[in-house]
């Protein structure tokens, strides 16, 4: 063999061995599709980097030059749309009135593993979860999936074969009574996950001096902030559902069963339900060895451990801004990170605002200046009590409870409506 082989030898050797060391680096390489779906259905997967236009019955997606649009929706809240491009494995886009989301997949790999996104509407709010190292026997879109679905119909209000649609209407099982100033009264038998519910949200009516209240369901039937037409309810009738408006006519019984003093009161879990589930997703996917994932239900984002040993980022959505930049962006790791927002669920009339925290007081949305509040915690149901009770104090009164909670480790960033921060104690 001449040296010249000997040089073509050595030099092959050396990309092969390069080529296998490249292999083995962890790395991550550009998405290249546009997953469309529609009622959880996948309708059509598309080149991110071929232009086309998407024309469905009530939505146009546009891909162009590696960038996708929604541009146009017609449904009757179109501020649900993010309107800003997505660019990147992960980012998504939705319509949640017509029940379609636009998401960016990809082959993207972080220490060796694939993530898997799930996508799904529920709760009327987008879910998104992504597990960064998936468990041996985790299916974790079908699992995501079912669990979502069992929420659904334990806690929401409108599905008439939700539980909580049942306990508000009395029809589920009653076979116990229970005594009440003199009188039996009919205690209905719930689910653990119900009662569990009910039970903080009773603790957080009064330890908010009232302020989150979660028999407010006859207040908030009235108040239609979803379709285009949106209008301020009959005074005569917020004044005959402010009586009914208390969780202290909520009894909660041993042995899982609930109790009303007041025929009329019925509840709502819209302002703590999200935090729950988010909590539990996160608990039961630790539980299967899930070590990174991102939780992510609207507002609602429950982080576990970190991103290849750095921080998660987590934007926070700047006050009534369809642009996909963020007003500001969270470093953390295993913590969640929850905001309510005026913006979220709003309409405006004769140049008012009328925004979805409602006052159960008066039964109109609570006067605030603040736009956003953001809670920085260990527990998303916390964070979801917590945010929403702070908003409601407004600028002034919610900056000194911030304080407070800084010594508890909670930390609070409060925006006005321009998506200026008026106070941040997070350092994260």
């Amino acid at each position: 063999m001449g040296k010249k082989d000997v040089k073509l030898l050595i030099i092959l050797a050396i990309i092969i061995a390069v080529f296998c060391f490249i292999r083995l680096i962890p790395r991550a390489v550009s998405a290249d599709s546009v997953r469309i779906s529609q009622n959880g259905e996948v309708i059509g997967i598309y080149s991110l980097f071929k232009n086309t236009t998407i024309d469905l019955a009530h939505n146009r997606i546009t891909i162009q030059n590696g960038k996708v649009y929604m541009e146009d929706a017609d449904c009757p809240d179109k501020s649900c749309i993010n309107q800003g491009a997505i660019t990147h494995t992960g980012e998504t886009i939705a319509c949640l009135p017509n029940r379609v989301i636009v998401e960016i997949i990809g082959k993207k790999i972080i220490s060796g593993t694939k993530p898997v996104n799930y996508s799904g509407i529920h709760f009327d709010t987008l879910v998104n979860v992504t597990v960064y190292n998936v468990p041996d026997g985790l299916n974790v879109s079908e699992y995501i999936g079912k669990e979502c679905e069992k929420y659904e119909l334990i806690c929401s209000r409108t599905l008439e074969n939700s539980e909580l649609y049942g306990l508000n209407n009395r029809s589920l099982i009653s076979d116990k009574t229970v005594d009440y100033n003199g009188r039996n009264i009919k205690a209905y038998k719930v689910s653990d996950e119900l009662y569990t519910m009910i039970s903080k949200g009773k603790e957080a009516y009064e330890e908010s001096d009232g302020r989150f209240d979660i028999a407010i369901a006859r207040l908030t039937s009235l108040w239609d902030f979803k379709s285009g037409n949106a209008v301020i309810p009959d005074k005569a009738e917020i004044e005959n559902a402010l009586p009914c408006l208390s969780a202290n006519d909520i009894i909660l019984c041993d042995d899982g069963y609930i109790a009303f003093t007041n025929d009329e009161t019925m509840i709502d879990l819209g302002g703590l339900a999200k935090g729950y589930i988010a909590d539990s997703l996160k608990t039961s996917l630790i539980s299967k060895g899930v070590k990174s994932a991102v939780i992510s239900l609207g507002g609602n984002v429950a982080l576990i451990g970190d991103k290849s040993g750095k921080p998660f980022n987590v934007g926070v959505r700047k006050p009534f801004s369809n642009a996909s930049a963020p007003a500001l962006t969270i470093e953390a790791g295993n913590v969640s990170v929850v905001t309510s927002g005026t913006y979220e669920r709003y309409f405006i009339k004769d140049d008012k605002l009328y925004h979805h925290i409602l006052n159960p007081n008066t039964g109109f949305p609570y006067e605030t200046d603040l736009s956003g509040v953001t809670i920085i915690c260990d527990s998303s149901i916390d964070g979801d009590i917590l945010s929403t009770t702070l908003l409601s104090l407004g600028s002034k009164e919610a900056t000194a409870k911030a304080q407070e909670l800084k010594n508890e480790g909670i930390y609070v960033i409060l925006m006005d409506e321009k998506g200026n921060v008026l106070y941040n104690s997070y350092n994260g």
